[in-house]
């Protein structure tokens, strides 16, 4: 969705996304993605820049889901 409305709409997306894996405590990142274009018309490439959330994880078994 993202990819397609930076180059339909020609403008920018910034967000912030989460991913989740199985047994693991979710993962924050925030992604910016810049239209750029050769022609100054259309779209012709995607900039993307990700960036993770602030890393509190101190040790790999950080990241794992605790079972209280």
């Amino acid at each position: 969705f993202s990819y397609s409305h930076v180059v339909m709409q020609n403008e920018p997306v910034v967000e912030e996304r989460r991913l989740l894996f199985r047994g693991f405590i979710p993962f924050r990142y925030h992604r910016a993605m810049l239209p750029l274009s050769a022609d100054g018309q259309a779209v012709t490439h995607v900039m993307v820049y990700v960036a993770p959330g602030p890393w509190w994880a101190k040790r790999p078994q950080d990241l794992r889901h605790r079972r209280d």
